[in-house]
């Protein structure tokens, strides 16, 4: 008797569908440059090669990048398209931005082309029928994208480009006057004045970024995170990308929020920064403090990176996340032995240390925390005690403790304003 055959399980049928997406790149790609050169006139005006490569080399990566997201089985973001930036600058002053929109809406059709051909029995047409949404939610984004891409890069060039920007920076960061001409433009045009409220953001990759336009879409996305109504001050700096935004202290908070929801992204695509918030100072004759405070907090990130907004910090944590070589000599000798060999050991007691003092020195607090018995947490302090010389129910005593294992523990280690 034959075995009656099963059918495919949903998820291995949508597998199926997208593998054959992937093997059929190739021809999605040539399908799409030879409409678009066909079908929009900017295009088939111009007789050069290389737009013609780079078109193709574009589809490629929105291919690529939308088979990857439809298997994630995620919502596609901006950090997603990082690869647009380099493209969409090459079609400025070349193609209109009409045309460079249409040109997407042929991808779009070719993959509905390529989706139909997939849907071969009813399994595979609800298969098929569950990624059109996906789909059109990648395109949606895509092509929002590059719109304000387009209109980005189009500004900066009528504006004067990058050499405006990156003099009115140097100005700031010197802490020279801006003069009245290009300079002041810009400055205004980022929504800065002499008496406007701004922080300064400075991101350093921590490894080598090979395409400067991938560097300018990351600008972009701290630019965005800024929140503002004006395109903040954004400029690539010799090795890092430094923002200059107005923003008042009451917005600070969602200032770091955004730049660690876009790190996050950005981690994702394996762009790792380390990224440093300063203070919000009043005026452009502050800029230049407030970028000393954003380069040293960038700094203080451990290889990993991650984002240390000042702002988020009280003044003891500002202290202990820039370490002072002096501060560490002014530590006993028995205190440091003791912090040293305890992080070398899983670091209980220091954890029974800060707990202790997040529980406002309350050892019954603090068990709680912890999920000890009392008596644990009193023979821990009691351990403590003895091995640093030290009297846990002085202030003093504990805090010196503190520091000393805050500055202990490698850079990058503690979340921003945590003690545990």
């Amino acid at each position: 008797m034959a075995l009656e055959r099963q059918p495919a399980p949903a998820t291995a049928i949508r597998a199926a569908i997208l593998g054959h997406l992937r093997e059929g790149a190739e021809g999605v790609v040539n399908r799409t440059a030879a409409r678009i050169w066909a079908e929009i006139p900017a295009y088939g005006a111009t007789d050069q090669r290389g737009l013609f490569d780079d078109v193709c080399q574009h589809v490629a990566a929105h291919h690529d990048a939308l088979i990857r997201i439809l298997a994630a089985g995620r919502a596609p973001s901006s950090e997603d398209l990082l690869f647009t930036r380099r493209h969409t600058a090459a079609r400025v002053g070349r193609i209109p931005i009409a045309s460079y929109m249409q040109a997407f809406r042929i991808y779009q059709d070719v993959i509905w082309q390529a989706l139909l051909e997939e849907a071969g029995d009813e399994a595979s047409r609800r298969a098929v029928l569950n990624l059109v949404g996906p789909v059109l939610d990648y395109v949606n984004v895509a092509t929002t994208y590059a719109a304000e891409l387009y209109i980005e890069i189009e500004q900066l060039e009528m504006a004067g480009g990058a050499r405006v920007r990156r003099d009115l920076l140097e100005d700031l960061v010197a802490g020279r006057p801006v003069m009245p001409g290009p300079g002041q433009d810009a400055a205004r045009q980022a929504g800065l004045g002499p008496n406007t409220p701004c922080l300064v953001i400075v991101a350093v990759p921590r490894a080598p970024v090979a395409e400067e336009q991938v560097l300018q879409s990351v600008s972009g996305a701290m630019a965005r995170a800024c929140r503002s109504r004006l395109m903040p001050l954004t400029v690539l700096r010799r090795d890092e990308i430094v923002v200059v935004a107005g923003v008042r202290n009451a917005e600070a908070s969602h200032v770091v929020a955004g730049l660690t929801e876009s790190y996050e992204k950005l981690a994702q695509q394996r762009l790792r920064l380390a990224i440093g918030v300063s203070t919000v100072q009043s005026g452009l004759t502050g800029v230049a403090s407030a970028y000393r405070e954003a380069r040293g907090a960038a700094e203080c990130l451990g290889p990993n990176g991650g984002v240390l907004g000042l702002p988020s910090l009280s003044a003891f944590d500002y202290l202990l996340s820039f370490r002072d070589a002096t501060a560490q000599r002014l530590i006993a000798p028995a205190i440091q032995r003791f912090v040293q060999d305890d992080l070398g050991h899983g670091g209980v007691l220091t954890r029974t240390l800060l707990a202790y003092v997040d529980s406002n020195l309350n050892v019954k607090a603090m068990s709680r925390r912890l999920y000890v018995h009392a008596n644990t947490a009193h023979h821990r302090l009691n351990r403590i005690a003895e091995q640093t010389g030290l009297d846990l129910r002085r202030l003093d005593d504990v805090l010196e403790l503190v520091v000393a294992i805050r500055l202990a523990q490698p850079r990058g280690d503690r979340p921003p304003g945590a003690w545990g």
